[in-house]
C-alpha cells in the first residue's frame, strides 16, 4: 500500500530529501519540498488527490538537484524553483481541479529540466532564464499555448515516434537552441 498524507506537507532539511518509497506516496494537501543544501529524490510513484478543493502542488524548491524515478500524476500545479536542474523518470500528468489550473511552472533554474516519460498538463510556463527544457517522452500534451521563454535548448522528442500536442499553440520566445525528434 502506498504511503499517504494528509493536509499540508512540508519537507524541509539543511542536507538531502530521499524517499525510498517502492509501493508510492499519495498525498492529500498542498505539499512542499525545500532541501537547502542538497537534492530532492524520490523512488517511488507520487500521487496528489485533485478532487480536493484546496489545489493540489507540488512545489519544489532547492539549489541542488530534484529527480523522481517514476510517475507524477493527480498535481493541479507542479513548481520547481532554484533547482540546480530536476529530471522526470516517469510520465507527469496534472490534473484541473476546482482551485487548480493544472500547469507545470518552472522559475529561476539553472542546468536542465527533464521530462522523460512524458509530460501531459494544461500548460508549462518558463521564465527568460538559461536553463533547458527536455520533453522525451512517448506522448506530451497541452491544452493551454505553450511558449518556451527559457533561453537554454528546447528539446521536443528524442525519436521520431515521439508525439506532441499543442491544442493551442506553440511558441519559442527565448529563443534558444531547438532539437526536434533527436534531431537539431
Amino acid at each position: 500500500a502506498p504511503v499517504s498524507g494528509t493536509a499540508f506537507v512540508n519537507l524541509t532539511a539543511a542536507k538531502n530529501i530521499t524517499l525510498n518509497v517502492s509501493s508510492g506516496i499519495e498525498i492529500n494537501g498542498r505539499t512542499s519540498a525545500t532541501a537547502t543544501a542538497g537534492n530532492i529524490s524520490v523512488t517511488g510513484t507520487v500521487t496528489g488527490n485533485s478532487v480536493k478543493t484546496q489545489p493540489e502542488l507540488l512545489n519544489l524548491t532547492r539549489g541542488g538537484t530534484i529527480s523522481f524515478a517514476n510517475n507524477v500524476t493527480g498535481f493541479n500545479n507542479i513548481t520547481i524553483v532554484n533547482s540546480s536542474g530536476a529530471t522526470f523518470a516517469g510520465a507527469v500528468q496534472t490534473q484541473t481541479g476546482t482551485a487548480g489550473d493544472g500547469k507545470v511552472t518552472i522559475t529561476d533554474t539553472t542546468g536542465g529540466v527533464n521530462f522523460q516519460g512524458g509530460l501531459n498538463a494544461v500548460g508549462l510556463t518558463t521564465q527568460s532564464k538559461g536553463y533547458s527544457v527536455g520533453l522525451t517522452g512517448t506522448t506530451n500534451t497541452f491544452t493551454s499555448a505553450v511558449d518556451f521563454a527559457n533561453t537554454g535548448t528546447v528539446t521536443l522528442g528524442d525519436n521520431a515516434a515521439d508525439t506532441f500536442t499543442f491544442s493551442s499553440g506553440v511558441g519559442f520566445s527565448g529563443k534558444g537552441p531547438i532539437t526536434l525528434g533527436g534531431r537539431s
